[in-house]
């Protein structure tokens, strides 16, 4: 990065001011007159007004100083609009690893201003840790599978309370699979207390709605997934132990490949790479566990366990 580039960083953060705001530039990107972008947001039109005005500065600015003017943002919540903003207006855009970029709120004062300024000298300095810029066009179908994931992880909570509630009553535990609808009317009536029954009722009921909600969720993903890339989700379906999510998966959280050097660096942003924390010629254990993407660490597992429980020749070797 040329050391006379102008740099104009913003520091995002997950407050209900930064959202507004968002919202504010988003809708008057559409058109949309003051008074109704106040009510949709709720907030003045005063404030509306000081946020249209900035933001027309910020793309005469970026009209002017289109060919060195670069913007950094950190990786938090609401970087998405900044990304489309400079793509539209064909200003550069980095975005920085927000791990990587720790140390900048151990600071002992800690505001925007401050971030920008720390993150501007470490963008001039050729230190910016960058992070993926997702493409645009597969971004909310990849938010869209991840809030699925927690759907189901939310349902096997319920399912994990209702069995558990058999032993705590000293029951035998029930051999049923709850994710059929047959299997949950085996609980209906497992228990005489009418108090207790009601909190089984309550969360196979609950279930029930996640059950019917997410088979229309997941005909959606692969629906768009066949619009995205079709032949590499039919190869990917082809992996011994990876079914239709696991490959909506590898392919929504991979994204380009391509940007991978090497099988290496894949395996170290899937977190199967372990790194050792050593000074002085001594190991002191492990660190950056939590650096790289934790939805490809969970795929690489259940893949496996589902390739291990379906196919002899994976038990065999593994057992």
């Amino acid at each position: 990065m040329p050391e006379s580039v102008n740099v104009v960083v913003c520091a995002t953060a997950m407050r209900a001011a930064e959202q507004h705001r968002a919202r504010m530039i988003l809708l008057s990107t559409e058109g949309l007159p003051g008074r109704l972008i106040a009510e949709r947001v709720g907030v003045s039109a005063e404030t509306v007004s000081k946020w249209r005005k900035r933001f027309e500065q910020f793309r005469v600015a970026g009209a002017v100083f289109r060919d060195d003017l670069v913007v950094g943002v950190e990786c938090m919540h609401c970087w998405y609009w900044i990304s489309d903003l400079c793509e539209e207006y064909g200003i550069q855009f980095f975005l920085g690893h927000a791990l990587y970029m720790k140390a900048i709120h151990c600071g002992k004062t800690k505001n925007d201003r401050i971030d920008s300024f720390k993150i501007a000298m470490v963008m001039r300095g050729g230190n910016f840790s960058l992070a993926y810029v997702y493409p645009k066009e597969m971004r909310a179908t990849r938010d869209l599978l991840r809030r699925r994931t927690r759907m189901v992880r939310r349902g096997a909570m319920l399912k994990a309370h209702a069995v558990n509630t058999l032993g705590q009553y000293n029951l035998p535990p029930s051999k049923v699979y709850l994710n059929n609808p047959g299997g949950r009317s085996q609980l209906a009536a497992a228990f005489t207390d009418p108090d207790v029954q009601r909190n089984i009722d309550l969360d196979l009921a609950i279930v029930d709605c996640y059950q019917h909600e997410l088979k229309k969720l997941e005909w959606h993903l692969e629906q768009q997934a066949k619009l995205h890339d079709p032949a590499s989700l039919n190869v990917l379906k082809t992996i011994p132990g990876v079914g239709r999510i696991l490959a909506l998966t590898i392919l929504y959280e991979v994204g380009d490949i391509q940007r991978f050097e090497s099988v290496q660096k894949f395996a170290s942003y899937a977190r199967l790479v372990k790194c050792k924390a050593e000074s002085a010629g001594k190991v002191y254990g492990t660190q950056g566990n939590k650096i790289g993407n934790a939805q490809l660490k969970r795929l690489c597992e259940n893949s496996l366990l589902s390739w291990q429980n379906n196919r002899d020749m994976a038990r065999g070797y593994f057992l």
